[in-house]
């Protein structure tokens, strides 16, 4: 299982290492990581969203989505 919001930041992954590219040219992360994964002989078996609270201090939250993909190795 991987779990990622895909919110690239330069502070950790200089952009031209960004799964996908940075924007202007920018791809789709979320396809680039299946693309990745396939090429490794895995099989997507599931996705969806899943809900990511980020605790900024006592008072401060952030709510993001998280995409999560299950994969099945190669045999």
């Amino acid at each position: 299982m991987l779990t990622t919001p895909f919110s690239w930041k330069e502070g950790f992954t200089p952009k031209e290492r960004w799964l996908g590219g940075a924007a202007p040219e920018h791809l789709d992360s979320l396809s680039e990581l299946k693309k990745e994964m396939e090429g490794m002989d895995y099989v997507l078996v599931r996705e969806e969203e899943m809900p990511l609270v980020i605790r900024q201090h006592s008072r401060l939250y952030e709510l993001i989505a998280a995409q999560a993909t299950v994969w099945q190795g190669p045999r």
